[in-house]
């Protein structure tokens, strides 16, 4: 028999075949796609979809433009672990930090438990970084930074009001969870213990969120908080903890505990709350991406000489992934003397006449 004329309708049914199976994948990456986009979380309010115009979406920063804090752009620092970030540029006089790690708490059958953050080749890429002021007029000359979304993000200028990298969900920190009243999410963490020569321990920091304004006084409260451990104390956190993170005694710092005067997305007036800490970054400010932020606060505590303590300091997205948030650490100011103290040996002129060689 011969076969010859059929070859043509084969060739025709797999050629068919074949575009027939393109076509579903296509349409199925459409409907997911689709998908994706219709899962909005309920009660926020997303900004209208721009047109994109370039590969450069909004909100993507990757490189400190005039103005702008610097972030992950230091090649000396980003080669440097979490261990070595604390050590060379967070504390300072004669404090060595131990057991330093960078991760978050995930809770499986009721039970928390530790996982390392990964520490990307990209510094910018990473939820913790190195970073200074550069040409902005950002309040902290230089420290490092923990953020929700990627270090890089952090950078100006505020060219999006709803920054979210989503990094990383089951991220948590049960503190967070105790202080907002509600799940958190790509938790960022920095643990470690040090040794008080003196008997305060007290650094800088300042806080920043996407969430500012328009959602204070709702559901979407990012919070964070620096859990100290040790001797003497007896907190009512984790492992008897207790928040430095706090303002006029006992108040723990948030976007709805220091806020101006507004309206959020529920429409809700509501009034300032400890405004007086507060600094807002308006729409196009070159200094940071984040909408608002706190002023410099100082996180301060007594502790007995010689003793091992332990600290957590955790910033966490909460009820959702979106809208991120970060605290800037003020490089070398966690020491264990009143940082007044510190500033007055750096100023106290030596007169070398008092040697003798």
């Amino acid at each position: 028999m011969n076969f010859t004329h059929k070859l043509p309708d084969m060739k025709s049914t797999i050629f068919f075949r074949v575009l027939l199976s393109i076509v579903f994948v296509f349409a199925a990456s459409l409907v997911t796609c689709q998908n994706n986009i219709s899962q909005e979380e309920p009660g926020r309010k997303y900004p209208p979809e721009l047109p994109v115009q370039s590969f450069v979406l909004p909100g993507s920063n990757t490189d400190a433009p005039a103005g702008s804090i610097s972030v992950a752009e230091d090649p000396v620092y980003n080669a440097y672990t979490p261990q070595q970030l604390v050590q060379n540029v967070l504390v300072t006089g004669c404090l060595i930090a131990t057991n330093v790690r960078f991760g978050y708490y995930k809770k499986v059958n009721n039970v928390w438990t530790w996982s390392d953050h990964s520490w990307s080749a990209t510094p910018g890429d990473r939820m913790m970084a190195h970073f200074n002021k550069a040409t902005s007029t950002f309040p902290l000359d230089e420290g490092i930074v923990l953020t929700t979304g990627k270090a890089s993000s952090a950078m100006g200028p505020n060219n999006t009001g709803s920054k979210s990298d989503k990094m990383v969900s089951a991220a948590s920190d049960p503190d967070l969870v105790s202080i907002t009243g509600h799940n958190v999410y790509d938790a960022s963490i920095l643990e470690f213990d040090f040794i008080p020569a003196g008997n305060t321990v007290e650094f800088t920091y300042v806080f920043a969120s996407e969430e500012y304004i328009e959602y204070c006084e709702t559901e979407f409260n990012d919070a964070f908080g620096f859990f100290l451990s040790g001797p003497g104390i007896s907190g009512t956190f984790t492992n008897n903890s207790v928040n430095l993170a706090i303002i006029n005694g006992n108040i723990p710092v948030s976007i709805n505990t220091i806020h101006p005067a507004g309206t959020n997305v529920n429409n809700v007036t509501f009034p300032a709350e400890n405004a007086e800490y507060y600094f807002d970054n308006p729409a196009n400010s070159p200094t940071m991406q984040y909408d608002g932020s706190t002023i410099t606060l100082t996180a301060t505590y007594s502790v007995i000489p010689c003793s091992t303590y332990r600290i957590r300091m955790s910033v966490a997205d909460a009820s959702d992934q979106l809208w991120d948030a970060a605290v800037f650490l003020g490089a070398k100011s966690f020491n264990s003397e009143p940082l007044t103290h510190i500033a007055a040996l750096f100023q106290k002129r030596v007169d070398f006449r008092d040697f003798h060689f």
